[in-house]
């Protein structure tokens, strides 16, 4: 939950999630009592779904956003670290002319690398695993082995070059192949949402009755929060593009 929160905190600013949980609740609210024609009922499943549908839509589709635009930024780093090795620059020179193009974000990784090697000869880049990217890490490993032993840039760093450019390649297939798989899985979803209310208008008096049974509101909240969390986790699977090499 501190997790959600401190990311959430992040990615959004407060007008801007008050906002999306507004509309988020608008929509639950309204589906529910078209369904139910129980205020209260719409009321309480509207708040737990303005929640769910801000963490599953709003907050992982950001999320992702995050992570590509890193992905992106923490790629050109290493190009241009490499670049700079294959002028003839030390490891050291290389980080420092990476980090002049870097965002801010990875400037500050960058320099505490570089105060560590300056100040104690170490190449510590240990910190840069919370990016949790396969390539980098190898990268990584290759730059250690560089900086120790030395060796052509060439051939060190080569193999490398080709792991970033197929976890680029593979990370965009999973995207759209994700992406092409949710959106069957919404449609068929979108047909069990659209049962109740199409129930409601060529059944009326059918449905009136069932509306009147002491289990309806039991009913419609299984229903509604199996639905909700089946979201959820198919949301979750959408956005989850990492790469396992």
């Amino acid at each position: 939950m501190k997790d959600v929160w401190g990311l959430t905190k992040e990615l959004f600013s407060g007008w801007v999630v008050l906002l999306h949980l507004l509309l988020y609740f608008s929509i639950n609210f309204l589906y529910i009592y078209m369904i139910s024609k129980h205020v209260v009922l719409s009321v309480l499943l509207g708040l737990v779904g303005s929640l769910l549908c801000f963490y599953s839509i709003s907050l992982l589709g950001r999320q992702l956003k995050k992570e590509q635009r890193i992905f992106s930024e923490l790629s050109k780093y290493v190009s241009n670290v490499v670049f700079y090795l294959k002028t003839g620059k030390n490891v050291l020179f290389a980080l420092e002319g990476a980090k002049e193009s870097a965002s801010d974000l990875l400037k500050k990784d960058i320099d505490k690398t570089i105060k560590t090697l300056k100040q104690e000869g170490v190449l510590d880049v240990a910190h840069f695993e919370k990016y949790n990217f396969v390539s980098l890490n190898a990268f990584h490993q290759i730059l250690e082995i560089k900086y120790q032993m030395g060796g052509s840039v060439t051939d060190l760093f080569s193999p490398t070059s080709k792991l970033i450019n197929f976890e680029t390649t593979k990370r965009d297939e999973l995207q759209r192949e994700k992406k092409y798989s949710a959106n069957r899985v919404y449609f068929m979803t979108g047909i069990v949402f659209a049962v109740p209310i199409l129930l409601s208008l060529f059944a009326s008096k059918l449905y009136a009755d069932f509306l009147n049974s002491p289990i309806t509101l039991v009913i419609f909240t299984v229903f509604y929060l199996f639905l909700l969390f089946n979201f959820l986790y198919l949301q979750k699977a959408k956005h989850d593009i990492s790469v396992t090499l």
